[in-house]
């Protein structure tokens, strides 16, 4: 099998996997944000369903494009958003501070 054919094997492969992963989350996020709020250790409803729509928005990008390169570094710039929205989150002085809480937020983080 020649270079360029495992290169293209192995994008085709991650964009699959990118895929339907941001369709699982971004059901899980709109269906059941409360839920995956516990999980994380906290953040708000709202943001949740916001973050899930956009997760839909590039897994159907992602599944229709037959070049999905651009929807798949958009998605890649959508999770460093993600891991800051979880920063703040972690940082909230609203928030109470249990170590169940920071221990999921940092699971969650990493």
């Amino acid at each position: 099998m020649a270079t360029h054919d495992i290169r293209t094997h192995d994008r085709d492969s991650l964009a699959r996997f990118l895929r339907w992963f941001s369709i699982g989350l971004g059901t899980a996020e709109l269906v059941a944000p409360g839920a995956l709020r516990r999980v994380i250790g906290g953040g708000d409803r709202r943001v949740i369903r916001l973050m899930g729509l956009r997760e839909l928005a590039h897994g159907a990008g992602i599944l229709t494009s037959p070049r999905p390169t651009g929807w798949v570094w958009s998605r890649v710039g959508a999770d460093a958003l993600d891991l800051a929205a979880l920063g703040l989150v972690a940082r909230s002085s609203t928030m109470r501070r249990s170590a169940t809480r920071r221990s999921r937020r940092s699971a969650t983080i990493a």
